[in-house]
């Protein structure tokens, strides 16, 4: 059973840290940000993959055109 609701929706999650992680869809919090331009996140994993990116692109400039998402 489900024991931590969303106050804004019909959300329900087993664990406090996911309903945490879910409240931000309602409150826009984006506390991690991109050290390279500054593009904050939701989520920790989301900022790391996009991070990622950037810094692949920074080293080889000839990706530029060939990236798919972030």
């Amino acid at each position: 059973r489900k024991k931590f609701k969303c106050p804004y929706c019909s959300f329900s999650a087993m664990h406090q840290c996911i309903l945490k992680r879910h409240m931000r869809s309602h409150t826009g919090e984006r506390p991690y940000p991109c050290e390279i331009c500054g593009k904050k996140f939701t989520r920790r994993e989301h900022m790391k993959r996009h991070t990622l990116v950037r810094a692949v692109l920074a080293i080889s400039p000839s990706l530029q055109g060939k990236e798919s998402r972030n």
